[in-house]
């Protein structure tokens, strides 16, 4: 929703079955981290991915949210 040049968002959660149904195929170590989104819509980007068994690094799931809390990460 947008109001007098402010967003305002609720939790907008994303996991792709694909990424669902590759991840039995990673190692049992995941890393979380976020990043601030500095455009018009002040935000913060919060991702978790995983590393295949070629140690490369595999999007599990992200989220677009407000503020870092460990609600939203939960």
């Amino acid at each position: 929703m947008v109001d007098n040049n402010k967003a305002t968002f609720g939790r907008a959660f994303w996991a792709f079955s694909a990424s669902i149904n590759r991840f039995k195929y990673c190692h049992s170590l995941i890393s979380i981290d976020d990043t601030h989104l500095y455009s018009k819509y002040k935000a913060k980007l919060l991702i978790v991915v995983a590393y295949d068994t070629n140690n490369d690094v595999y999007l599990l799931c992200f989220a677009i949210v407000e503020e870092e809390t460990n609600n939203n990460w939960s």
